[in-house]
């Protein structure tokens, strides 16, 4: 199904935009939110340098509530390296950014 995105009429495919994650209750599927000004989805797919937040996806499977809360968390938990590890990248874009400035 194709969808616009709340933000610029942008097209996407939601198809596209759902993750499967292996987690200790299953494989369950997520997305990044759709709600929003802008939207999570959006920030994924056209933001350079965007962090996500833990409240930023919603997992899709259906789950009891204390599920849902432990595949979330197992998720965010999983996240955790790579987020870091861009966050590393966009400290030392902007340290090298500032030392240019600062040469000229």
């Amino acid at each position: 199904m194709i969808t616009y995105s709340n933000t610029g009429g942008e097209i996407m495919n939601k198809k596209l935009t759902i993750f499967n994650e292996d987690t200790k209750h299953g494989t369950v599927e997520w997305r990044w939110k759709t709600t929003g000004e802008p939207s999570a989805m959006y920030k994924s797919f056209n933001h350079q340098w965007w962090f996500p937040k833990k409240t930023d996806f919603e997992v899709l499977t259906r789950l009891s509530t204390e599920a849902r809360k432990e595949v979330r968390d197992e998720i965010w938990g999983n996240m955790q390296e790579e987020i870091e590890y861009f966050k590393r990248f966009y400290k030392m874009h902007k340290d090298n950014k500032k030392r240019v400035k600062n040469e000229t």
